[in-house]
């Protein structure tokens, strides 16, 4: 009984390392979401006493993201701080924030500062946001950088939303053809 008891256990223990190493983020699910499923596998190795120090854990949840997610990766690993795991959830999520969130955060910077009369140009501020955009961004920032208009912050803003909101009707649209291939049983090629 005690060696069935314990092929069983080592069978759940192999299962549940196969499905941590197996974990792949992607686009198409929020990365915060993603992340704590990774942290449930981790919650449940370590409740059959296998414990997987914060940097395995830092480590292979970098080498999970997905493509778009390049710069951030590479970022984090030139990085010369050793974060927990809860430091580096706290990491990404302010990386994961909201695009229009952190406009917002700068626009009130931008508002203090007038506020002490000091001035801050339209180009300044729209550089100021594109800089600040995460690694999934690169594609547009270059696409902006690059541009020949030279916007208001008002009229960024709204280009910025539109991009947004074009990028949250693509992520639908994937995720409404995931979710027919998966009811229907269907591939598409």
């Amino acid at each position: 009984m005690e060696t069935h008891y314990k092929q069983e256990k080592s069978g759940s223990d192999c299962f549940l390392a196969l499905k941590f190493f197996k974990y792949e983020i992607t686009d198409n699910k929020p990365i915060m979401d993603q992340v704590h499923e990774i942290q449930m596998l981790i919650s449940k190795l370590s409740d059959l006493d296998i414990k997987v120090p914060d940097s395995l854990q830092v480590g292979a949840v970098l080498s999970k993201l997905p493509p778009s997610w390049n710069e951030y990766r590479k970022k984090m690993l030139h990085s010369t701080d050793n974060y927990t795991f809860e430091q580096f959830q706290t990491h990404l999520q302010n990386d994961n924030k909201p695009i229009m969130d952190q406009v917002h955060e700068i626009q009130m910077l931008i508002s203090k500062l007038s506020d002490l009369d000091i001035k801050v140009p339209d180009s300044l501020q729209v550089g100021a946001v594109l800089s600040k955009l995460p690694p999934s961004w690169n594609e547009y920032r270059k696409k902006m950088l690059h541009s020949t208009d030279n916007y208001t912050f008002e009229q960024f803003q709204t280009h910025l939303q539109n991009e947004v909101q074009s990028r949250m009707r693509e992520l639908q649209a994937t995720n409404s053809k995931v979710n027919l291939v998966i009811e229907t049983g269907l591939t598409m090629t």
